[in-house]
């Protein structure tokens, strides 16, 4: 089944950054630990079903289109009642523990349209994701701005009395996360740009020059994107400045790897992307092992996430390690 939902290609990628927030707004609000580990919890149940109801979305409407490109769609051999069924499954999962919990009308209102534009990123008339700049803003919003949003408020109003700055820190995830989806996009568009071009689909970088689109991305998205990852993380020295310590190390590690492998923004062909490391192991893991020393209750949350992600989480600090052994 976790094949069938594509989970290899995004779970542990795209989940981890948005539990980041989770744990920013855990560590700055100082949430109380029951309606914390109870709101995890639906959180990942949320991202994991409306995840596989996204990528099933993606792949009915596409059997054609990766037929023609000599694509595997693992939908293609299922019947038309099978693949309702599990669409209908995912989608009611996703739902389910936020009915338990309950909903405010913000939090209404972003599953509402990530629901929504998961239907219409892929499927006709619309089909936003061969409509260029439609497509890049869709993709964004439904694997990382409704998400980051959804999460940053569910949080938030779990502390009646919250401290300053949450709300903030919530709008400037939002942001953040925003920018991360534009460039994640248009780097796995220009990934994919070939097999576009041969099946006949229309994206951004099948329109645009390939060196435009590396432009922008190098010299304008990721200087943002950096420069607001570095404001959420000052967000979180007032609490500890020991997280100093963990960011200096990454950066040194980062030094040397940008020497040896060249690391890149925008690499035209599949290969590491520049803070990605970052987003998915040392910022999640760094958190949560700050809030599990300031309170050792979440230590339970800092292992169910080194059980969930422990591929990535191997592979990345392996590949750390193994520059400082040469």
């Amino acid at each position: 089944m976790f094949s069938l939902f594509r989970g290899s290609e995004w779970w542990v990628y795209k989940t981890p950054p948005l539990l980041t927030i989770a744990y920013l707004e855990i560590i700055t609000q100082y949430l109380p630990f029951e309606q914390s580990l109870e709101t995890l919890f639906a959180i990942l149940v949320s991202i994991f079903s409306i995840g596989a109801y996204g990528y099933l979305i993606n792949d009915i409407c596409d059997i054609e289109v990766d037929r023609k490109a000599g694509k595997l769609n693992r939908m293609a051999s299922l019947s038309k009642k099978q693949r309702l069924f599990l669409v209908l499954s995912c989608a009611l999962t996703g739902l389910i523990p936020w009915l338990i919990i309950g909903l405010t009308l913000p939090l209404t209102i972003a599953l509402f349209a990530l629901y929504l534009l998961l239907i219409i990123y892929p499927a006709p008339p619309l089909r936003l994701k061969e409509r260029y700049l439609w497509g890049v803003f869709a993709d964004a919003a439904t694997a990382h701005t409704i998400p980051t949003f959804f999460i940053a408020t569910a949080f938030y109003n779990l502390n009646e009395t919250s401290r300053s700055g949450g709300s903030s820190l919530g709008l400037i995830a939002t942001v953040w996360a925003s920018v991360v989806g534009i460039r994640g996009i248009l780097v796995h568009q220009l990934w994919d740009r070939n097999n576009d071009l041969k099946s006949g689909v229309k994206t951004f970088a099948t329109k645009f020059k390939v060196a435009s689109i590396r432009f922008w991305i190098n010299y304008a998205l990721f200087p943002l994107e950096t420069f607001l990852v570095v404001v959420i993380i000052f967000f979180t020295f007032q609490f500890s400045i020991h997280l100093f310590i963990v960011i200096a190390v990454y950066c040194g590690v980062t030094l040397v790897r940008i020497d040896a492998n060249k690391l890149d923004p925008s690499p035209p062909k599949k290969s590491e992307v520049a803070l990605y490391d970052f987003y998915e192991v040392w910022l999640p893991l760094s958190l949560l092992t700050l809030l599990s020393w300031q309170r050792p209750e979440f230590l339970i949350v800092q292992a169910l996430h080194m059980i969930l992600f422990y591929s990535v989480i191997k592979n990345r600090l392996g590949n750390a390690l193994r520059l400082f052994l040469l």
